[in-house]
C-alpha cells in the first residue's frame, strides 16, 4: 500500500466537505484510493474510491519563485561575503515553490466530480501510484 501523508485537499468530494490536510493511501490489492483526514479532531471519516469509479486524472505542474526572497538573499549574501555571496544568496532566496495540483475525476452517485489535491512535489508520485491500479 502506497501512502502519502499531509496532502492539501482543496475539495470535490461530497463526503469531505472542508478543505484541509488529508492522507492519501493507494491499495493495490483492493484497487482503491483512500482519502482520510490527517487530523485527529476531524469530524469527517475516510472516503474510499474504487478504481472503477475513477474516470480520469490530470495534474498541472506549476512552480513559482519569490522575487522578494531572491532580492533579500542577494543583499544579505552580498553584504556578508561580497560578490560571490551576492550570487549564492540570490540563488538560494529564489528557490522554486511547487504548487502543482492533482485532479481526480470520479463518478459518484451518477455525477462526475473533480477531487482537487494540492500535492506539490508529490503530485507525480501520487499520479503514478493511482495509474498503476487503473
Amino acid at each position: 500500500m502506497n501512502s502519502f501523508e499531509k496532502i492539501e485537499y482543496k475539495g470535490g468530494h461530497p463526503k469531505l466537505i472542508r478543505p484541509g490536510t488529508i492522507n492519501v493511501k493507494i491499495d493495490e490489492f483492493k484497487k482503491s484510493v483512500i482519502l482520510e483526514p490527517s487530523s485527529f479532531w476531524a469530524t469527517e471519516g475516510k472516503v474510499t474510491i474504487n478504481a472503477d469509479e475513477i474516470i480520469s486524472m490530470s495534474f498541472d505542474e506549476k512552480s513559482k519563485r519569490s522575487v522578494g526572497k531572491a532580492a533579500a538573499g542577494a543583499i544579505i549574501g552580498g553584504v556578508l561575503t561580497g560578490g560571490v555571496g551576492l550570487l549564492v544568496g540570490g540563488a538560494l532566496g529564489a528557490r522554486k515553490k511547487d504548487t502543482s495540483n492533482l485532479y481526480i475525476t470520479i463518478k459518484h452517485n451518477e455525477r462526475e466530480m473533480d477531487i482537487i489535491l494540492k500535492a506539490g512535489k508529490k503530485a507525480d508520485k501520487i499520479y503514478a501510484a493511482i495509474s498503476a491500479i487503473l
